[in-house]
């Protein structure tokens, strides 16, 4: 059964799925700082609904706390399970239910914050002490990952029922492990699995289950999918030998069953982008290298590629990148160390 725990703050009612109006790649973007919790200084912006509702975390008195940033800016404290020091969200649905996970020093637990401000602890695979929920569909199912050493990478992807159910969705034939980052609203899972040579390679798994190696390009030897959207199409990044170097390329996976390779900013003089996440209007969002040298957050429309700019604080030898787009166009991510999003 699944436990359940009351918290202090409460969400707020359903929230409406607002119309679809991607943004044009010509536009100029302007970026906001969204607030640190009291005490706090580092955030991170990682999920955003249809109704501009944000979740993240922020630091707080030594420790970091999952957070909901409302449409105007304010932030709330998600809070944890009990006897546990710290939390993180990664995604929220329209209603406005979130995903992510609680720990402290001996495990992480998987969890999910409903509309009306509960916590709840989502079942883990049995045995293991570190789970984490990623992504959550419109229908309320999950997806994550559940590892015995606590490294996404050395776990299993799991789907999480409406309910908190878990299910264990395995491998590649012959890997050893797997990782979902996202879900769509028909359940198929996208993420990364294991290969029988030990190389990571970008999956599908379909809603019976079963998983698909997604297509390479450039004779990649590695690839990872990030995020999908409710049309199945996925977005991630993959890396590749380019001469006697390599480079690093966004790519969308098509629901054809093509992959398209998106381009990076222009006269970056080298190959290193990566796409994160897709909303249903097929706009793309991540980060590519400037000509300077830096990590900048990217959108992808079908005009073309758009540098969103940082912070102004952001300094020269940060990072930043997009995390997620809803329907409207709104991005998030972070920016220096700092939670951010870009509107028009």
């Amino acid at each position: 059964m699944l436990n359940l725990r009351k918290l202090t703050f409460v969400v707020g009612s359903a929230l409406v799925l607002a119309a679809l109006t991607p943004m044009a790649a010509s536009a100029d973007p302007s970026v906001e700082e969204l607030p640190a919790l009291d005490g706090g200084s580092g955030t991170g912006a990682w999920g955003v609904n249809d109704d501009g509702v944000i979740v993240g975390w922020s630091n707080t008195e030594g420790t970091t706390h999952a957070v909901r940033w409302d449409p105007d800016g304010s932030v709330n404290d998600l809070g944890t399970l009990d006897g546990d020091t710290g939390s993180r969200a990664y995604g929220v649905n329209a209603v406005g239910a979130i995903v992510g996970s609680s720990s402290n020093a001996d495990h992480q637990r998987p969890v999910m914050w409903t509309p009306e401000g509960e916590i709840i602890e989502l079942a883990s695979l049995p045995g293991i002490d570190f789970c984490e929920a990623k992504a959550i569909s419109e229908r309320g199912e999950m997806a994550g990952w559940c590892s015995a050493s606590g490294n996404s990478y050395d776990g299993h992807a799991v789907r999480w029922t409406a309910e908190g159910e878990v299910t264990d969705l395995g491998t590649l034939p012959g890997g050893r492990t797997s990782t979902a980052t996202g879900i769509a609203s028909d359940g198929t899972v996208a993420g990364s699995a294991q290969g029988s040579d030990g190389r990571t390679q970008a999956v599908r798994w379909n809603p019976d289950g079963a998983i698909a190696s997604l297509p390479n390009l450039r004779n990649s030897y590695y690839s990872v999918a990030n995020g999908i959207n409710n049309d199945g199409a996925i977005v991630g990044t993959l890396q590749a030998t380019v001469g006697r170097d390599y480079g690093v390329f966004a790519v969308r996976w098509n629901t054809d069953g093509t992959v398209t390779e998106l381009p990076g900013f222009p006269n970056s003089g080298r190959n290193d982008s990566g796409a994160r996440a897709i909303n249903d209007g097929g706009v793309v969002v991540g980060e590519s290298r400037t000509p300077e040298g830096r990590s900048n957050p990217a959108r992808w429309t079908a005009d073309g590629v758009t540098d969103l700019g940082t912070l102004e604080d952001a300094g020269p030898g940060t990072i930043s990148f997009a995390t997620a787009v809803n329907s409207n166009g709104l991005i998030v991510g972070n920016s220096g160390g700092k939670a951010a999003r870009w509107t028009e």
